[in-house]
């Protein structure tokens, strides 16, 4: 396979450490031959009080430089602390009047424009950074900015351009790109341009996290790459070192948040409440605190919640996003659409605005609703793996196994990184190998030595309780019902929730699908299945017959009583 020049780039282990740090700017290089953009000035801000050998025009031209560099509002570290606690209109402020002086350094477009994105100015964004482009021709930093920018503005041909013009800087001078954010770049280039995610994680963000153990960068990039990709336990390994070096970084912060929601509720809770402690601002983490809300029903309360979001940034796709969520669930159909087309107002070619809403959806069971949602995303995107990861599962839970297993294969094909995927067709060689027993309402699956031994049991419980049940509630389903109960309480974990590292659940229905640990899974603390199973068919009258809409606490009760 050819290589781009940014993938070879990965292997090019020159020395880093050249760079020298003024004022929170990394200058040049101390050997830079053939600069684009020439000196750097702030590297040399004269001593004005002692130029009797220049000329008058070149000494007063110097004194104003001099003075309007410190006149300036506010240094590159004073702006790069606004961003980091929130305040993201005294950050834009104060860029924009360096910008104006010509201030020199690629980070100020960066971060006049990370503060016009958090203000929902996105297409001046944009102008920031095509502006700073054609300053700082060299800068790969800007160019992936603007890639992310521009998958909200729907201009994909503009962040293909941008991407090629990046492998060609790369090809002319790598030596170039060797400090962390650099290579944290580049790194995220190459996941946009195809690159297999394993050997951006070793080629550019390891590489960024061993030669640069001051900065968060790669230790953010890594872990971020981690988390996108299912894996957690990584993810945790590369933050929780991080959370410890750089404890006032909300973002290493709510990375150690995502990192261990699943395996540590004390510990994931402690960082999300830091991370909005440090930037009350911090979108990302309004968000989960939002959808929290939403599993719990308090559905005022996420409002409020993404209302403080929408207060600084009134175009937030994610947030308008999620409002569409709250209304759906309201059964407020008009609102639904009216938040929707709000959070694709820049373009309707973002497929994350579908994928979001669907997954919602999907948490609150709403499988078949959700999963068009995905249908949606991928309408727009067609390889947008996110959305072909969620609808595989979505398929699957409805029933529906070979088309979600067929999507699944594919997208496991496209993403050989994606754990979720990795342990979902893992899964699928398992239940090929389980003995399946079957009457005209139902299909169970099981592992065959177990099925030898109380397969027809489970069998004849279910029947009873599909006569009894059915008969008391004036209701049959339409489609045999599925049940496959695992030996392993990893695959069970898997098939359920698509992780393996979730316990204390004995069984799950997602309105025809059912999931169940058997005895052999629980030989430390038994369970009675007769009760699990006849616990979770009631759930399948109660789901299918309000559509997966009766309230959560009503279905529970229910399948308790009977």
């Amino acid at each position: 396979m050819v290589k781009t020049p940014i993938e070879l780039h990965r292997n090019n282990r020159i020395v880093s450490g050249q760079y020298e740090q003024r004022d929170g700017v990394r200058s040049n290089p101390v050997v830079t031959p053939n600069r684009p953009n020439g000196i750097n000035p702030s590297s040399f801000v004269p001593n004005v009080f002692s130029v009797p050998r220049v000329p008058t025009l070149i000494a007063a031209a110097l004194v104003l430089f001099a003075w309007s560099s410190a006149c300036c509002a506010a240094t590159v570290a004073e702006c790069q602390e606004m961003l980091r606690i929130g305040s993201y209109e005294e950050c834009l402020k104060a860029t924009a009047e360096s910008i104006e002086v010509r201030l020199y350094g690629e980070d100020w477009p960066l971060m006049k424009a990370a503060a016009e994105f958090q203000l929902g100015k996105y297409r001046e964004a944009d102008s920031t950074l095509d502006a700073g482009i054609e300053r700082y021709s060299w800068s790969v930093r800007l160019r992936v900015q603007s890639c992310e920018i521009n998958r909200i503005l729907g201009d994909r041909e503009k962040s293909q351009r941008l991407l090629n013009e990046i492998n060609q800087l790369v090809a002319g001078a790598p030596w170039r790109y060797t400090d962390a954010d650099d290579l944290v770049a580049l790194g995220k280039a190459a996941i946009l341009l195809g690159a297999d995610p394993k050997d951006v994680l070793e080629g550019f963000f390891e590489r960024a996290m061993k030669n640069y153990k001051s900065r968060s960068d790669g230790f953010i990039a890594a872990a971020r790459l981690a988390i996108d990709k299912g894996d957690f336990a990584l993810a945790a390994e590369i933050i929780r070192p991080a959370a410890g070096s750089f404890p006032d970084d909300p973002d290493v912060q709510f990375l150690l948040f995502e990192a261990t929601a699943s395996a540590d509720a004390q510990e994931s809770g402690a960082a999300l409440q830091k991370t909005l402690e440090i930037n009350p601002k911090y979108s990302p983490a309004l968000l989960k605190a939002a959808i929290r809300q939403i599993d719990a029903e308090d559905y005022p309360g996420a409002v409020e919640t993404l209302n403080e979001i929408l207060k600084y940034n009134p175009a937030h796709p994610e947030a308008h996003a999620m409002q569409a969520v709250i209304h759906h669930l309201q059964n407020r159909t008009e609102d639904e659409k009216a938040s929707r087309q709000q959070a694709l107002q820049f373009s309707d070619q973002y497929p994350v605005v579908d994928h979001i809403i669907g997954t919602q959806l999907s948490r609150k069971y709403r499988f078949l609703e959700g999963s068009r949602y995905q249908q949606a995303a991928l309408k727009i995107d067609p390889d947008f793996i996110p959305a072909k990861v969620q609808l595989a599962q979505d398929l699957l839970r409805l029933g529906q196994d070979q088309s979600g297993w067929e999507l699944a294969d594919q997208a496991q094909k496209a993403d050989r990184y994606d754990t979720a995927l990795f342990n979902l067709m893992q899964l699928k060689g398992t239940l090929d190998d389980f003995e399946t027993l079957q009457t005209d309402q139902l299909i169970v699956r099981m592992s065959k030595p177990e099925a030898r031994v109380y397969g027809k049991q489970v069998l004849t419980l279910l029947e009873n309780a599909f006569k009894d049940v059915t008969e008391r509630y004036g209701y049959t389903p339409s489609a045999p019902v599925i049940v496959e109960i695992f030996d392993r309480k990893e695959d069970f974990a898997v098939r359920t929730f698509g992780i393996p590292d979730v316990a204390g659940f004995l069984g799950v229905c997602f309105g025809n699908v059912i999931t169940a640990n058997s005895p052999l899974s629980q030989r430390g603390s038994p369970n009675n299945l007769e009760s699990v199973l006849w616990h979770e068919f009631c759930h399948v009258i109660t789901l299918q017959m309000t559509g997966n809409r009766i309230p959560r606490w009503l279905s529970e009760g229910i399948s308790v009583y009977e």
